[in-house]
């Protein structure tokens, strides 16, 4: 019986554990434009180690397009996750991404709840926009506008 409870209790907090992670991937995309203090397209310039005592990466993104933000610079400086944990969170060089930022204490900016805080945009299109299918730049784009309008 000792045995079934201890069974019991590590089953529920491996569920408590899968339903936290379950909320922290899973930001609806109002509360993400809601939460972003910078929303654009950006190109990715360089990347590189971040040097702190956290493992981590850096990227210089040039800013191609503002959807939301005050004041946003022509090159913006995003912190990333360097994939050594999960969720990984990647940008490459020379990729074009639309981004959910958060601003930094520092001046720069993190992407807004790990991988939901980034789409690689290849030819004018983006994956896993919330739908299985693919959508066009523009079409996601119309659906930030929409949510700010709100």
């Amino acid at each position: 019986m000792a045995l079934g409870r201890g069974i019991a209790a590590a089953m529920g907090g491996a569920l408590a554990g899968s339903v936290a992670w379950a909320m922290a991937i899973g930001m609806p995309l109002p509360e993400r434009v809601a939460k972003a203090d910078f929303i654009g397209v950006v190109e990715i310039r360089s990347v590189w180690l971040s040097g702190a005592e956290e493992p981590g990466r850096n990227a210089d993104a040039r800013v191609l397009d503002v959807i939301k933000g005050e004041r946003i610079p022509s090159h913006v400086i995003i912190s990333f996750d360097d994939g050594l944990g999960c969720p990984k969170e990647l940008f490459e060089r020379g990729a074009v991404y639309l981004v959910f930022l958060r601003e930094d204490r520092d001046g720069g900016y993190s992407a807004l709840n790990f991988g939901q805080g980034r789409f690689e945009v290849r030819d004018d299109l983006i994956d896993y926009w919330g739908r299985k299918e693919v959508v066009r730049l523009d079409e996601a784009k119309a659906d930030i506008e929409r949510l700010m309008a709100r």
